[in-house]
């Protein structure tokens, strides 16, 4: 159970910098697809 414990911890840590370049990812995924939905007026 420790040994899947720290696995998880040791994913957390690496999945840091993956995390926050995936979320940068769909956040502007998410812009460019509610920018090209809407239609500019």
């Amino acid at each position: 159970m420790l040994a899947v414990l720290s696995n998880v911890v040791l994913l957390c840590v690496f999945d840091q910098g993956v995390l926050a370049y995936t979320s940068a990812v769909i956040f502007l995924l998410a812009a460019a697809f509610c920018t090209k939905r809407r239609p500019e007026e």
